[in-house]
């Protein structure tokens, strides 16, 4: 049963989605690249593990939600307009991406320093 589902966490879900596209853009694979090594990433799964990871300090579904929306960067006004767009793609602040950047060099820390399992 998944306690972190897409319907309660869909901002969490397009934060996800947003890192994913920039982690393809610059590795041209979905993954993270922490000292220990690449973390691979999954929508679903990153999304379960960052509800999850402020879930545990006491906040509401509703407060990991508006966490998340801050890290959308929806009112950049310095953003490339284009000729034409097939969907919206608003990215993520760079602030949120050291957020989540944070959270997986924590997990990659944990799982190196306290044996926890890699897969």
């Amino acid at each position: 049963m998944d306690n972190y589902p897409e319907d309660l966490f869909p901002i969490t879900r397009r934060v996800c989605e947003e890192f994913i596209i920039h982690q393809v853009s610059k590795h041209r694979r979905p993954v993270y690249r922490s000292a220990y090594g690449d973390i691979i990433l999954d929508i679903t799964c990153l999304q379960s593990f960052l509800a999850s990871y402020f879930r545990a300090d006491d906040m509401t579904a509703q407060d990991v939600e508006a966490k998340m929306f801050g890290m959308l960067d929806i009112y950049n006004l310095n953003k490339p307009t284009y000729f034409a767009s097939l969907g919206s793609h608003p990215g993520l602040r760079s602030d949120g991406i050291r957020v989540i950047e944070d959270v997986l060099d924590y997990l990659a820390e944990k799982i190196a320093t306290e044996g926890f399992p890699a897969h």
